[in-house]
C-alpha cells in the first residue's frame, strides 16, 4: 500500500508549528509503515537564532563541502512540496530547475525557520512513535540555502498523557550540533554553538521557568544513543535509537528551555 499527502502529526500546538508531507508505504500484514518526509518547523524561537545556525552550517559547507545533498530524489521532492505550494508553483519551480539549481527557499511558502527536505521515518509499533533512519536532509534555514544531509535523529510520538513529543538532533560536524525538543508544552533547545545558545538565552522567559539539566542531557545521550569523546564532542551512532522523552521529564537547570 502506497500513499502521499499532508501528514498531521500534531494539532493546534501553541508556539510549535510542524507542517509535513510524505510519500509513504505500508504493509497491512506486518503493520510496517515507512515515510519519506518533507518537514517545515516553525517554533517560537528568535529569528536571530536560526540566522546564527544558518551562518554556522554555511561556514562549515564553505570549508568542508557537502558529503551528501539534502533534497533527496528530485521527483519525490516535487510530489512532497506540491501538497504545500500547489501544482502551479511546482511546475514553475521544475521548469526553472531544468535550467539551473534553484534553492527551495526562493519559494516564499517554503522559507520557514527550519526545513527538512528528506527524512526517512519508520513507525515503531512497540513505542507508538515515528523515528528517523539514515541521514537528515536540510533544504534551508529561513532564506539561507543549505541543501546538505547530516547525521541526526528525529522522533515524533505522544507521551503517556497523549501529549505531543518531538525530538530532533542534527550533527553537522563533531563540533557543530543542534537539538530541538518539544514536550509538555515546552521547548527544549541546546547546541554546541554558544552564539546560538546566547540568542536563545536572551529570549524573555515566563515568570515560572522550567529548566532541563544540560549535564543530564549529555549523560542520557551518552548512555542511550550517542557517545562522548574526551573532548566532549557528541558523535551520533543511532545504535541505541532511544527516545529523549526521559530527558524532558528531568527538569533542572542549565539547558535552555522554557514554557510556552
Amino acid at each position: 500500500m502506497r500513499f502521499e499527502g499532508l501528514v498531521n502529526y500534531f494539532e493546534g500546538i501553541k508556539g510549535f508549528e510542524l507542517i509535513s508531507t510524505a510519500l509513504g508505504s505500508g504493509n497491512l500484514e506486518t503493520n510496517e509503515i515507512r515515510l519519506n518526509s518533507f518537514m517545515m518547523l516553525d517554533p517560537i524561537l528568535p529569528a536571530q537564532a536560526f540566522q546564527v545556525m544558518a551562518a554556522d552550517i554555511l561556514e562549515l559547507i564553505k570549508n568542508e563541502g557537502v558529503a551528501a545533498e539534502g533534497l533527496g530524489d528530485p521527483t519525490e521532492l516535487l510530489y512532497k512540496i506540491a501538497d504545500i505550494v500547489g501544482e502551479r508553483t511546482v511546475k514553475e519551480y521544475e521548469q526553472r530547475s531544468l535550467q539551473a539549481y534553484v534553492p527551495l527557499a526562493t519559494i516564499p511558502q517554503l522559507a520557514r525557520p527550519l526545513v527538512l527536505s528528506n527524512v526517512n521515518l519508520k513507525r515503531s509499533q512497540k513505542h507508538k512513535a515515528f523515528y528517523s533512519e539514515g541521514l537528515i536532509g536540510i533544504s534551508n534555514i529561513g532564506r539561507s540555502d543549505i541543501n546538505a544531509a547530516y547525521e541526526g535523529f528525529l522522533e515524533i510520538r505522544k507521551n503517556e498523557d497523549g501529549g505531543p513529543v518531538f525530538n530532533l538532533f542534527i550533527k553537522a560536524s563533531p563540533d557543530s550540533w543542534y537539538y530541538f525538543g518539544f514536550e509538555d508544552n515546552r521547548m527544549l533547545v541546546h547546541s554546541s554553538n554558544q552564539a546560538f545558545n546566547s540568542v536563545i538565552g536572551k529570549r524573555p522567559m515566563p515568570a515560572k521557568r522550567k529548566w532541563v539539566n544540560w549535564f543530564l542531557f549529555r549523560e542520557v545521550m551518552r548512555k542511550r544513543w550517542c557517545s562522548l569523546t574526551g573532548s566532549g564532542r557528541i558523535i551520533l551512532t543511532l545504535k541505541y535509537r532511544m527516545t529523549l522523552g526521559e530527558l524532558a521529564r528531568k527538569r533542572r537547570r542549565l539547558m535552555t528551555g522554557f514554557s510556552l
